[in-house]
């Protein structure tokens, strides 16, 4: 029973690797949904712009900080081996006329101590992590340009494939045709059925349709290539789109919808920022209003309570 277990693991293991890796390495799409999608989740310019956008949380989080007071602490610890000797009268110890050798001093000194700095009125970092926000916000509507514009370009390269593709099968068609016409003219003309110069018309014709022929193929190669660019695999990887269109085909261009241009939030975004900017550069001037504070305790369990004292206020900061 349990080798039974272990074979159905094995298999169904094998079925989802197996998932995972047709998902990660699929190259048939059947419409523009999904070559989106992929380009979306596989971009490189786009993980490029993500961590730009944590990036700049990151920073945000850092020009913050302003709003947390400075702690800092210290703690010594001090072991005196030897304590310099005394000698003192014994009348005080009861032992009049002698005198008594004795070490005065603590063998062991402790000493901690917390200093806290805390700015209650700084006009310039307030202004200054409010740029910081801002800035988050500029790279989130950079984000979203990038994506709109990749959606664009895969979108546009998608059916510039299939056109394209379209394209090459009609110009073969007509290439066909063509060289039997030239043929047909040719056999003519020597038979004196046809001038010289109808004769040549064929012949450019022809010549004609073989360079639509290949311009069409230089089309599709090369829209294939972009689209490969975009979807962040190699030059070597095939794709296929098994998605037919025909001339008359208006299904997937009905109703179109337009929607905000997002580079017009960069831009505003931008306008912001500037103005911020500006008024940081002016707060720069305003004086700034800071409270500092220390305690300290100097040997014995006291070094304790100093101790937990830190670590509470620490612990209420971070919280």
């Amino acid at each position: 029973m349990k080798k039974l277990n272990n074979i159905i693991w094995l298999i169904f293991l094998s079925v989802s690797t197996f998932n995972v890796y047709a998902q990660e390495n699929q190259n048939t799409f059947s419409n523009v949904d999904e070559i989106i999608t992929v380009a979306l989740n596989k971009n490189q310019d786009l993980n490029t712009y993500l961590l730009q956008q944590q990036k700049s949380v990151i920073e945000y989080k850092k020009d913050r900080n302003y709003i947390l007071p400075t702690i800092s602490g210290t703690l010594s610890y001090q072991n005196n081996l030897a304590l310099s000797s005394t000698v003192i009268p014994g009348d005080a110890f009861g032992q009049p006329g002698e005198t008594i050798e004795t070490q005065i001093g603590e063998k062991y000194n402790y000493n901690a101590g917390i200093n806290l700095s805390k700015t209650i009125m700084d006009k310039e970092a307030r202004m200054k992590a409010k740029i910081s926000e801002v800035s988050t916000r500029i790279s989130q509507a950079e984000t979203e340009v990038f994506k709109q514009l990749l959606i664009e370009q895969t979108a546009f390269y998608y059916y510039s494939v299939l056109v394209s593709k379209r394209a090459v099968v009609i110009s073969k068609e007509d290439l066909i045709i063509s060289d039997s016409i030239s043929k047909l003219t040719i056999n003519k003309y020597n038979e004196g059925l046809i001038s010289l110069s109808e004769r040549n018309q064929a012949t450019i014709n022809r010549n004609n349709v073989q360079q639509s022929l290949l311009s069409n193929e230089n089309i599709y190669y090369q829209s294939l290539t972009n689209l490969k660019q975009l979807l962040g695999v190699g030059y070597n990887y095939n794709i296929e789109l098994t998605e037919d269109i025909t001339m008359f085909d208006t299904n997937s261009f009905s109703n179109p919808v337009l929607n905000v241009d997002k580079n017009l939030e960069v831009s505003m975004l931008h306008k912001e920022q500037s103005e911020l900017a500006i008024k940081k550069e002016k707060q720069a001037y305003l004086p700034k209003l800071s409270l500092n504070g220390y305690l300290e305790n100097n040997n014995g369990m006291n070094i304790l309570v100093s101790i937990l004292i830190m670590i509470g206020l620490i612990t209420a900061l971070l919280i």
